[in-house]
Protein backbone atom coordinates (compact mmCIF):
# COMPACT_ATOMS: atom_id res chain seq x y z
CA UNK A 1 0.00 0.00 0.00
CA UNK A 2 1.37 3.57 -1.08
CA UNK A 3 1.48 5.97 1.80
CA UNK A 4 0.36 9.67 0.69
CA UNK A 5 3.35 11.37 2.58
CA UNK A 6 5.73 9.60 0.33
CA UNK A 7 4.27 11.25 -3.25
CA UNK A 8 3.61 14.17 -0.94
CA UNK A 9 5.95 16.81 -3.08
CA UNK A 10 6.49 20.79 -2.05
CA UNK A 11 5.03 22.54 -4.49
CA UNK A 12 8.61 23.86 -5.78
CA UNK A 13 9.64 20.52 -6.62
CA UNK A 14 6.26 19.93 -8.47
CA UNK A 15 8.18 22.35 -11.68
CA UNK A 16 10.70 19.28 -11.92
CA UNK A 17 8.11 16.98 -14.21
CA UNK A 18 11.32 14.65 -14.78
CA UNK A 19 11.51 14.16 -11.28
CA UNK A 20 8.22 13.17 -10.35
CA UNK A 21 7.57 9.88 -8.14
CA UNK A 22 6.84 6.19 -9.59
CA UNK A 23 3.87 5.37 -7.56
CA UNK A 24 3.59 2.51 -9.86
CA UNK A 25 3.55 -1.10 -8.65
CA UNK A 26 6.65 -2.29 -9.64
CA UNK A 27 8.23 1.16 -10.04
CA UNK A 28 11.79 1.77 -9.11
CA UNK A 29 10.18 4.11 -6.15
CA UNK A 30 8.13 1.00 -5.33
CA UNK A 31 11.23 -1.35 -5.20
CA UNK A 32 13.53 0.91 -3.35
CA UNK A 33 11.46 1.67 -0.80
CA UNK A 34 11.45 -1.52 0.24
CA UNK A 35 14.97 -2.74 -0.72
CA UNK A 36 15.52 0.11 1.86
CA UNK A 37 13.65 -0.91 4.60
CA UNK A 38 14.26 -4.14 4.57
CA UNK A 39 18.20 -4.58 4.66
CA UNK A 40 18.85 -1.44 6.10
CA UNK A 41 18.13 -1.68 10.10
CA UNK A 42 20.78 0.84 11.63
CA UNK A 43 18.96 4.21 11.15
CA UNK A 44 22.27 5.86 11.15
CA UNK A 45 23.64 3.92 7.92
CA UNK A 46 25.28 5.96 5.42
CA UNK A 47 23.13 6.50 2.62
CA UNK A 48 24.16 8.61 -0.56
CA UNK A 49 21.59 9.20 -3.14
CA UNK A 50 23.21 9.33 -6.55
CA UNK A 51 20.73 12.08 -8.77
CA UNK A 52 18.07 12.35 -5.96
CA UNK A 53 15.96 14.71 -8.35
CA UNK A 54 12.96 15.94 -6.14
CA UNK A 55 14.32 14.22 -3.04
CA UNK A 56 11.28 11.31 -2.86
CA UNK A 57 13.63 9.01 -1.52
CA UNK A 58 15.47 11.63 0.76
CA UNK A 59 11.89 11.97 1.86
CA UNK A 60 11.04 8.20 2.43
CA UNK A 61 13.63 7.93 4.48
CA UNK A 62 13.34 10.94 7.02
CA UNK A 63 10.12 9.62 7.83
CA UNK A 64 11.37 5.89 8.28
CA UNK A 65 14.15 7.52 10.71
CA UNK A 66 17.51 7.45 8.99
CA UNK A 67 19.34 10.45 9.70
CA UNK A 68 22.47 9.56 7.89
CA UNK A 69 21.14 10.66 4.02
CA UNK A 70 23.40 12.62 1.47
CA UNK A 71 22.61 13.48 -2.12
CA UNK A 72 24.07 14.29 -5.27
CA UNK A 73 22.01 15.86 -8.03
CA UNK A 74 23.49 18.09 -10.61
CA UNK A 75 20.14 20.13 -11.58
CA UNK A 76 20.74 22.94 -9.34
CA UNK A 77 16.84 24.18 -8.78
CA UNK A 78 15.81 20.62 -7.60
CA UNK A 79 19.36 20.54 -5.05
CA UNK A 80 17.64 24.00 -4.00
CA UNK A 81 14.09 22.47 -3.23
CA UNK A 82 14.94 19.61 -1.77
CA UNK A 83 18.01 20.36 0.65
CA UNK A 84 15.47 19.70 3.81
CA UNK A 85 15.40 15.84 2.66
CA UNK A 86 19.88 15.56 3.11
CA UNK A 87 22.34 16.46 4.98
CA UNK A 88 23.82 17.97 2.23
CA UNK A 89 23.43 17.89 -1.82
CA UNK A 90 26.51 18.31 -4.01
CA UNK A 91 26.52 18.94 -7.69
CA UNK A 92 28.59 15.74 -9.11
CA UNK A 93 30.14 12.49 -8.02
CA UNK A 94 33.37 13.58 -8.65
CA UNK A 95 32.85 16.34 -5.85
CA UNK A 96 31.88 13.85 -3.42
CA UNK A 97 35.95 13.03 -2.81
CA UNK A 98 36.37 17.00 -2.40
CA UNK A 99 33.67 17.02 0.27
CA UNK A 100 34.81 14.30 2.41
CA UNK A 101 38.73 15.64 2.42
CA UNK A 102 37.66 19.35 3.29
CA UNK A 103 37.13 21.00 6.38
CA UNK A 104 33.75 22.40 5.78
CA UNK A 105 30.90 22.54 7.78
CA UNK A 106 29.37 18.72 6.79
CA UNK A 107 31.77 16.24 7.88
CA UNK A 108 30.66 13.74 4.75
CA UNK A 109 31.03 9.86 5.53
CA UNK A 110 34.22 8.43 4.11
CA UNK A 111 32.43 5.01 2.60
CA UNK A 112 28.80 4.30 2.72
CA UNK A 113 26.59 1.45 3.79
CA UNK A 114 24.16 2.17 1.07
CA UNK A 115 24.33 3.66 -2.61
CA UNK A 116 21.02 4.63 -4.43
CA UNK A 117 21.53 4.87 -8.67
CA UNK A 118 18.05 4.56 -9.20
CA UNK A 119 16.80 5.92 -13.02
CA UNK A 120 19.83 7.52 -13.71
CA UNK A 121 22.56 5.70 -15.68
CA UNK A 122 20.49 5.48 -19.10
CA UNK A 123 21.43 9.62 -18.34
CA UNK A 124 25.07 8.82 -18.27
CA UNK A 125 27.54 9.18 -20.96
CA UNK A 126 29.62 6.42 -19.40
CA UNK A 127 27.60 4.70 -16.95
CA UNK A 128 30.67 2.07 -16.16
CA UNK A 129 32.49 5.12 -14.73
CA UNK A 130 29.79 6.15 -12.48
CA UNK A 131 29.29 2.16 -11.10
CA UNK A 132 33.33 1.83 -11.05
CA UNK A 133 32.97 5.25 -8.63
CA UNK A 134 30.47 4.87 -6.45
CA UNK A 135 32.11 1.62 -5.75
CA UNK A 136 35.28 2.70 -4.07
CA UNK A 137 32.60 4.58 -1.96
CA UNK A 138 30.66 1.69 -0.49
CA UNK A 139 31.52 0.00 2.37
CA UNK A 140 32.74 -3.78 2.36
CA UNK A 141 29.23 -5.16 3.14
CA UNK A 142 27.21 -2.08 1.36
CA UNK A 143 24.79 -2.45 -1.07
CA UNK A 144 24.24 -0.24 -3.78
CA UNK A 145 20.37 -0.63 -5.40
CA UNK A 146 20.50 -0.10 -9.17
CA UNK A 147 17.21 1.00 -11.36
CA UNK A 148 16.82 1.55 -15.12
CA UNK A 149 13.66 1.76 -17.06
CA UNK A 150 11.67 -1.06 -17.69
CA UNK A 151 10.86 -1.36 -21.33
CA UNK A 152 8.64 -4.28 -20.16
CA UNK A 153 6.64 -2.36 -18.11
CA UNK A 154 2.66 -2.63 -18.58
CA UNK A 155 2.32 0.79 -19.46
CA UNK A 156 4.75 0.25 -22.71
CA UNK A 157 3.56 -2.98 -23.43
CA UNK A 158 -0.02 -1.53 -23.91
CA UNK A 159 1.31 1.50 -25.72
CA UNK A 160 2.79 -1.04 -28.73
CA UNK A 161 0.14 -3.06 -28.85
CA UNK A 162 -2.05 0.23 -30.10
CA UNK A 163 1.20 0.80 -31.97
CA UNK A 164 2.82 3.74 -29.89
CA UNK A 165 6.33 4.16 -29.45
CA UNK A 166 7.08 7.28 -28.58
CA UNK A 167 9.33 8.86 -26.16
CA UNK A 168 8.71 10.99 -23.21
CA UNK A 169 10.08 13.62 -20.86
CA UNK A 170 9.99 11.45 -17.87
CA UNK A 171 8.69 7.10 -17.48
CA UNK A 172 10.23 4.29 -19.45
CA UNK A 173 11.00 5.69 -22.66
CA UNK A 174 12.58 8.88 -22.02
CA UNK A 175 13.90 11.12 -24.97
CA UNK A 176 18.09 9.73 -25.54
CA UNK A 177 18.49 13.42 -25.17
CA UNK A 178 19.43 13.79 -21.97
CA UNK A 179 23.15 13.18 -21.54
CA UNK A 180 25.34 14.27 -18.50
CA UNK A 181 28.41 14.87 -18.30
CA UNK A 182 28.38 15.46 -14.41
CA UNK A 183 30.67 12.28 -13.53
CA UNK A 184 34.09 12.90 -13.79
CA UNK A 185 35.81 9.81 -11.85
CA UNK A 186 39.32 11.85 -11.17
Amino acid sequence: MVRESFYDLRPATRNHLRYQPKEAYGSSHWWAERAIVSRLLDKNAAILDIGSGSGVLGRLLQERGFTNVWAVEPDADARAATTQRYQEILPALADVSKAQNSKGTKVWPETFDAILILDVLEHLADPKAMYLHSLKLLKPNGIILISVPNILHWSVRLSVLFGLFEYTERGFLIAPTYISSHVNTS
